[in-house]
């Protein structure tokens, strides 16, 4: 268990060495530090991170053959307190209304209510990771 622990916040903290590498390299220019920034913080690394995790997807009778693996994703997130900023950064849209326009969409598939707390979906999150994408997505705004 302790093993997976290390494992764990080593892969963590070996993506957090990434982000601060781009932030020094490109620290000169702000679209391609951003544009690098996005590639690094996508879904599937955050996954190979451990970052995020997906949980009991089949568990949750979730109609996943109506609702791509993204979109999942994305409501997930937002179930778990992912900020609108962040959430446009991770999924690489640059409209916020095009995140309120999925997200209700998502919600219509899945019945769920517009302001409910319950999730489908379970994420394992790293709080050091939400804080410094918080961080970084004011910076650059």
């Amino acid at each position: 268990m302790k093993n997976d622990q290390e494992r764990i916040a080593l892969g963590r903290l070996a993506l957090i060495r990434k982000l601060i590498s781009l932030a020094h390299v490109y620290e000169h220019d702000k679209e391609l530090f951003y544009k690098k920034f996005v590639e690094t913080v996508d879904t599937s690394t955050l996954r190979k991170h451990e970052v995020i995790e997906m949980v009991g997807q089949d568990q949750n009778n979730l109609p996943t053959s109506s609702i791509e693996p993204k979109d999942v994703e994305l409501f997930c997130l937002k179930e778990q307190g992912f900020t609108t900023e962040e959430l446009c950064v991770i999924f690489g849209l640059k409209n916020p209304n095009s995140l309120y326009v999925k997200l209700h969409k998502l919600r219509k598939k899945l019945n769920q209510k517009v302001n409910g707390s319950a999730s489908p979906v379970s994420l394992v999150l790293g709080v050091a990771f939400l804080l410094l994408i918080s961080i970084i997505v004011h910076i650059i705004k």
